[in-house]
């Protein structure tokens, strides 16, 4: 019984399903976050020395399972786009086994591995509808004396090194021993990114220069939001929570927080609501123009009051917000059943009393690039969202620790508002400062906080990926060697 049983936990099935399930695990909490320092490590030894048919099927069944338990939440918002989503992004593993599976059991495994995962997680984040959100780096956002380095080479210098680490736990398994080296050098860039995040948290003075933001979380469930019975009181609650809040103060509201479509014949409905409430504010639309439909956000003016200026989300939900190959998928009547939202065509910098910040809508702080190309023209950065899809955590949790990375990887600091789940304030260290909301994610509150508006950005926000270009350089440097091997034991044979 027992060897049975020790025959089916080495299987190689088994050993994938298991390492894509504990990696998955890995994004729930913070506290299963350590999972991801071993849990690969079983995936690489699954398909080290495989036939290319079995390493393909075994990379497949590893990323079905990894995604669907780490972004399984999206079935409550569409479970066709859930299962179209797993299916691609399981391509990835298979494409990691094809480029790097050969390398697991090579000398410098700890250094080409890691570098050909980087190169797919990039490649995950910039092909086609893009979609980074597992990375691995997201995992230790709470880890605040180890994860300031993400501000000299982004969140995949984090992966790569998590991956390091996986790779030498598989080669102790894989080979039966222990590499001195490669122990001294996770153990060398673990203890440099130690005493640098130590020295920057230590050493860091917030500045002086602040300005005072007023946060909204209406907590507005999504039946009732678009209800035509409801949506009185959905204005007149957006209009209580913000009547405590000082006059002088911007009152952001998160994201689609107004309960009427926005075109030429409603926006006065809108103008009469700021008139009403008498506060500056900066809140989410759905904007109607010429039939097209934009996920919006304005900010307007009290005194008016005047709807200053326009930003339309540029960076679409797949499967949320548009549907990807539409064409192709037109056998399927459900697809025919949904209509896509428009993206926006330009970028807009707001401005408010001497400062500037730009505005990130839902997902949009996923994409790293960019972030940072908006961070470049900002004092602060807002990000307005609606987490109600989603019904609270993992998702939740999931989604501020992307835009804390983002928060640190630049050196600015975020306002965070959403309609449920968790709204606060992010520094350049990547605290959270939330809405002392300690019985859950889906209550009403408001706050108002002392925004830092730093202009001195990070060195990865001046340089940006170029630790992508130095994987790049480790996966070229590994193919020239192996040709030139390959090339000279070839000569060697013939002679």
């Amino acid at each position: 019984m027992l060897r049975r049983l020790k025959n089916i936990f080495f299987n190689d099935f088994f050993l994938c399903f298991f390492s894509g399930l504990l990696s998955g695990l890995s994004f729930w909490h913070v506290y299963l976050s350590g999972l991801s320092f071993f849990s690969f490590s079983l995936f690489f030894y699954s398909i080290s020395k495989q036939s290319y048919k079995k390493g393909v099927a075994l990379s497949f069944i590893f990323g079905l399972t990894f995604y669907l338990t780490a972004i399984f939440w999206i079935g409550y918002v569409t479970k066709l786009g859930l299962v179209l989503l797993i299916i691609y992004l399981s391509l990835y593993p298979v494409l990691f086994f094809t480029l790097a599976g050969r390398y697991l059991i090579s000398k410098y495994n700890i250094l080409i591995v890691p570098a050909f995962w980087v190169l797919i997680q990039w490649l995950q984040e910039h092909v086609w509808c893009g979609f980074g959100w597992t990375d691995i780096g997201y995992l230790y956002t709470k880890y605040l004396y180890f994860f300031q380095v993400v501000d000299l080479a982004g969140i995949k210098i984090l992966s790569f090194f998590t991956l390091m680490v996986n790779v030498f736990i598989f080669e102790i398994f894989f080979s039966k021993r222990i590499s001195l080296k490669k122990l001294f050098l996770i153990f060398a860039l673990g203890i440099f990114a130690f005493f640098y995040s130590s020295n920057k948290v230590n050493g860091l003075a917030e500045t002086s220069d602040t300005i005072k933001l007023a946060i909204v979380q209406p907590n507005v469930s999504q039946e009732d939001k678009w209800d035509e019975d409801k949506k009185m009181s959905v204005i007149n609650k957006l209009a209580y929570m913000a009547k405590p809040i000082f006059d002088d103060v911007l009152v952001i509201y998160p994201e689609t927080a107004w309960p009427i479509i926005i075109n030429r014949q409603t926006s006065s409905g809108l103008k009469d609501f700021v008139r009403y409430v008498r506060r500056d504010m900066l809140i989410g639309v759905v904007r109607e123009d010429r039939g097209n439909f934009f996920n919006s956000a304005f900010l307007i003016n009290k005194d008016g009051p005047d709807i200053v200026q326009t930003y339309d989300k540029i960076r679409l939900v797949p499967f949320g917000e548009y549907i990807p190959m539409r064409n192709m998928l037109g056998f399927i009547d459900i697809v025919n059943q949904i209509g896509d939202t428009t993206s926006g065509d330009k970028e807009t910098v707001f401005r408010y009393k001497g400062c500037q910040f730009t505005l990130l809508i839902c997902f949009e702080d996923i994409f790293s690039s960019f972030v940072r190309h908006q961070a470049q023209k900002s004092n602060f950065m807002v990000n307005i969202t609606n987490d109600a899809w989603f019904n609270g955590n993992p998702q939740a949790q999931q989604h501020v620790a992307i835009l804390t990375a983002r928060a640190v990887e630049n050196g600015i600091s975020f306002v965070r508002c959403a309609n449920t789940g968790i709204s606060g304030y992010i520094d350049r260290l990547g605290r959270l400062i939330d809405m002392d909301i300690d019985d859950g994610l889906f209550l009403s509150a408001q706050k108002t906080f002392d925004v830092s508006v730093a202009s001195q950005r990070s060195f990865y926000n001046k340089y940006g990926d170029w630790f992508i270009i130095f994987c790049v350089i480790i996966t070229l440097i590994n193919e020239l060697f192996l040709v030139r091997r390959q090339t000279y034991g070839v000569k060697n044979k013939s002679t």
